[in-house]
C-alpha cells in the first residue's frame, strides 16, 4: 500500500501555477497532457487502471453481449463523436479490423468490424468507406492503425514488408509495433523513422513505426469497458458471438519480475485465458486506443461543429436584375 499526494497539497506550488501548466499542456497535446496528471497531480492518467479490484482483471463476454444489445445502428456515426479511428490485427493471410467513434472523455462506439482478405479490400472497408449521420453527409476514418507483424512462408517476403508498403500508399495508414523490452516504456506511444531491409533487398523501406505499450492500452481498454459508466465505452448493435469471445480471450494475472539480483517486483501482464485462444478483436481494439491516443480526440470539436455546411449558391445579380458575370463591366 502506499499514499498518493496531489501537487495540490504543495505549499510551494500554488494554484496558479497549477492551472497555468494544465492550460499550457492542454494547447501542447496529449503528451503533455499525460506529463501534467502523473507529475502535478499524482494521478493516473487516461483511466490507466483496469476497472476492478485488485490487479487481476479481465473482460467478461456477457459484458460485450449486454453492451451490443444496448448498442447503437451498424454504421450510423454518434452525434458527440469527434473522430473515426480505424485499427486493424494483423494475420497470415487475412486482417480484423474494427472503426470507432471518440469523443469527449475518451468516449467511444464501435461502428463498424469485420475481417477483410486483402489490403484492398482492408482500404475499402475502413479509410474508404463513408459512414452516414444523423445528419446529409457521411465521414470517412482519419487514421488506420495496424500491427506490423505476422508472417508468410515465402522466403523472399513478409507481412511486416506487404504492411510497410501499404503504409507508403497513404500517410493516414500508421504500423505499429508492440514495445519488446524488459522495463516499462518511458511514454505509452512512441513514433520513431525506421528502416526496414527486406529480405534479400538492398533497398531499405523507410517508414515511420510507433512503438506502443500494449500492457498500457489493455489496461486502458478494460477500464473504459469495466466502467460503471456504460456509456463510456459502447458498441454497435448486433455484435456476434465470435466477437465477444475474442475480446474475453485474455486476462490480467500478476507475475515476478527480477528488478535487481535480489529484487522481486510483481508486476500485471495480460495473458491468454488458455493456449491457442483468438484474441484478433482484441488486439484490434487495443491498436484503436492507441489511435485515439496518438491523436488526442478529447480536445477536437464534435463533429456536429465541424461538418461542411451545403446552401444552395446565391443568385447574383446586377442593378436591373440580369445575372452578374464577372465579365460584364
Amino acid at each position: 500500500s502506499g499514499f498518493c499526494i496531489s501537487g495540490r497539497c504543495s505549499p510551494w506550488t500554488p494554484w496558479r501555477d497549477l492551472v497555468r501548466s494544465n492550460i499550457s499542456s492542454r494547447l501542447k497535446g496529449v503528451a503533455e497532457v499525460h506529463y501534467f496528471y502523473n507529475n502535478m497531480l499524482g494521478l493516473p492518467f487516461w483511466g490507466a487502471n483496469t476497472g476492478q479490484k485488485g490487479q487481476e482483471a479481465s473482460v467478461s463476454a456477457s459484458v460485450i453481449a449486454e453492451k451490443s444489445a444496448r448498442g447503437s445502428v451498424r454504421g450510423l456515426v454518434p452525434a458527440w463523436a469527434t473522430s473515426l479511428v480505424a485499427s486493424a490485427d494483423t494475420g497470415k493471410d487475412h486482417f480484423h479490423w474494427g472503426v470507432r467513434a471518440w469523443g469527449s472523455n475518451w468516449k467511444s462506439a464501435l461502428v463498424d468490424y469485420g475481417v477483410a482478405y486483402t489490403f484492398e479490400e482492408l482500404y475499402e472497408r475502413t479509410l474508404g468507406a463513408r459512414f452516414g449521420t444523423i445528419y446529409s453527409w457521411t465521414i470517412s476514418p482519419c487514421t488506420l492503425w495496424m500491427d506490423s507483424g505476422g508472417s508468410r512462408h515465402q522466403a523472399d517476403a513478409t507481412r511486416t514488408e506487404e504492411v510497410y508498403r501499404f503504409a507508403r500508399t497513404d500517410p493516414r495508414i500508421m504500423p505499429l509495433k508492440g514495445y519488446g523490452g524488459a522495463t516499462k516504456p518511458m511514454k505509452p506511444l512512441q513514433p520513431h523513422q525506421h528502416a526496414y531491409r527486406p529480405p534479400g533487398d538492398e533497398s531499405p523501406i523507410e517508414v515511420v513505426l510507433n512503438i506502443v505499450d500494449v500492457q498500457y492500452f489493455k489496461d486502458l481498454l478494460a477500464s473504459r469497458i469495466n466502467s460503471d459508466d456504460h456509456d463510456l465505452w459502447g458498441l454497435c448493435a448486433g455484435v456476434d458471438h465470435n466477437y465477444a469471445v475474442q475480446m474475453s480471450a485474455e486476462k490480467r494475472v500478476l507475475i515476478e519480475q527480477r528488478v535487481k539480483a535480489d529484487s522481486v517486483l510483481e508486476v500485471g501482464r495480460w495473458v491468454p485465458r488458455s493456449s491457442g485462444a483468438a484474441n484478433h478483436f482484441w488486439d484490434m481494439e487495443v491498436y484503436n486506443c492507441a489511435g485515439a491516443y496518438a491523436l488526442d480526440v478529447v480536445e477536437q470539436a464534435p463533429l456536429a461543429r465541424t461538418a461542411p455546411v451545403h446552401r444552395a449558391p446565391r443568385r447574383v445579380v446586377d442593378a436591373w436584375g440580369r445575372p452578374y458575370h464577372v465579365g460584364r463591366r
